[in-house]
């Protein structure tokens, strides 16, 4: 009977499984597509789907995929642009989870704290890394128990900058996030094999003072590429590497996946590129964080954050397409560590409509407009006119005349005031703007309401997030239980002591 049972749950996963993959990421920012394919009936080979009597127990390949800010607002989101019945890949798993996200001081969590509980399983503070709320113990990760326990090869890679809280969640014990250049000393000490993504924040620490952390790492044996015509010669017998975005921007992240150059690499790229090098007879483990979801629902940018979640979802089709190759020994899991902006569908003056098509429209993220636009008016010589035209061909649309009100006094105080800190603000200032820059804000706000969906807050929420499982251990992932519990799944599943 078990044996039967074990027969039909092995069937019923390679039958749901089905993902039509579109190949590499997109070059040509024009031949883009918003439609996924998940026709079930375009299944892994039917050499894969024999049933083999002896089982892998442990898997060999680990994928860990989190959506930094990805609650069910954004994935659903997203879905609804695709189309009403449109999937990511990714959503058709087998095994469906609901964590809770809450840290030890609060019902909601920074990145910091909720990295630590899912990679250590300890409850900790806000912008606390592995270690307890006073910084007076270090908790070990998963990714560290796999590196010394099984000998795995371990590869980290975020849109963010390397020693950014996620990211850094899987070598860094600090008692503040903001310790960037101790996070880096961290990385570098970690011996890690592959790190891909934006820099290093504070390279040479707050003051400048330091060594560089490039330098450091260059000295403990990492190779160090940041041109796209480097990527390309790294192979498994590199050694350990440290990948850099070719353009960085902000405090040292990759650009928006909706800004990059045709010929800059997306996520997805550096997932693919990230498998070849840790592909090894021990097996890896793979953390991959699409950090900039977390961003833009900061400033409240919807369309924005359906490029970063598809973008994300780009790159787990990298690790599915793995999996077809090696079902008896991968574990892929999909995630997010906290839900962030309050995202809704749904909008008090649209009702019951929407109109998602109006996201898609935008050319450019926040970001962007604001270096590239914004920047430039707040230098003069420029009418209202001409940036009214601007919007039409960034934003594709052009404003009303109540919107056009709405941003004639974003953008006096954009130019008298521009952005500022919350203790400078009185309550309706923060509600109108928060510490963002006003023209920004409210033209994104603006394009919400258009499509019919909503923001909250510019923090995170309190919200349970979805889990995705696919593989040697999935099943472990079904229910509903707390972030920690993805530690203690991973430690069962990896059978580490």
């Amino acid at each position: 009977m078990k044996r039967l049972k074990k027969f039909l749950a092995i069937i019923t996963i390679l039958t749901i499984i089905g993902v039509s993959i579109c190949g590499c990421a997109v070059s040509n920012k024009e031949e883009e597509s918003f439609f996924y394919t998940t026709n079930p009936t375009e299944m892994i080979s039917g050499e894969q789907q024999e049933v083999v009597e002896e089982k892998v127990t442990v898997p060999k390949y680990v994928f860990l995929f989190i959506g930094d800010g990805m609650g069910y607002p954004q994935l659903q989101t997203t879905c609804y642009s695709l189309g009403e019945d449109e999937k990511m890949p990714f959503m058709t798993f087998p095994f469906v989870g609901n964590m809770t996200t809450h840290n030890s001081e609060s019902t909601i969590t920074d990145s910091a704290s909720a990295i630590t509980a899912m990679l250590t399983g300890h409850k900790t503070s806000h912008g606390t890394l592995n270690m307890n709320e006073k910084g007076t113990k270090s908790y070990k990760t998963i990714a560290e128990y796999l590196r010394d326990e099984l000998n795995y090869k371990i590869g980290v890679i975020t849109t963010a900058s390397l020693n950014h809280a996620t990211p850094a969640g899987t070598y860094a014990h600090q008692n503040s996030r903001k310790n960037y250049y101790q996070i880096g000393k961290n990385l570098i000490s970690s011996n890690f094999d592959f790190f891909a993504g934006g820099g290093f924040t504070d390279s040479k620490g707050k003051n400048g003072g330091n060594t560089s952390l490039y330098t450091l790492a260059k000295s403990k044996g990492y190779t160090i590429v940041k041109r796209t015509k480097q990527y390309e010669q790294l192979n498994s017998d590199t050694g350990k590497v440290i990948m850099l975005s070719e353009n960085r921007v902000d405090e040292e992240y990759m650009p928006y996946d909706m800004d990059l150059d045709d010929d800059e690499w997306t996520l997805s790229d550096y997932v693919s590129k990230g498998i070849e090098m840790l592909d090894n007879e021990n097996g890896f483990f793979m953390l991959v964080e699409g950090a900039k979801i977390d961003l833009c629902n900061h400033e409240n940018d919807a369309a924005t954050m359906i490029r970063e979640t598809m973008a994300l979802s780009d790159s787990v089709n990298k690790a599915i397409e793995f999996y077809n190759e090696h079902p008896d020994e991968t574990l892929i899991i999909v995630t997010a560590d906290h839900e962030s902006g309050g995202l809704t569908v749904g909008y008090s003056l649209t009702k019951y409509e929407t109109d998602l098509d109006v996201l898609l429209k935008q050319k450019i993220s926040f970001s962007k407009f604001k270096t590239d636009y914004l920047e430039r008016y707040k230098k003069g010589n420029i009418t209202f006119e001409d940036i009214l035209k601007d919007i039409k061909e960034n934003y594709g649309f052009t404003p009303d005349e109540d919107e056009t009100e709405q941003l004639k006094r974003a953008y006096i105080r954009s130019l008298q005031v521009g952005a500022m800190p919350s203790s400078e603000l009185t309550k309706q200032e923060y509600i109108n703007y928060g510490t963002y820059e006003p023209f920004s804000i409210v033209l994104s706000r603006i394009m919400n309401h258009r499509a019919g969906v909503d923001y909250t807050t510019y923090s995170h929420t309190g919200m349970p997030v979805p889990v995705y499982a696919l593989g040697v251990g999935g099943e472990k992932f079904n229910g509903s239980y707390d972030n920690t519990d993805i530690f203690v799944k991973l430690c069962e599943i990896m059978e580490l002591k």
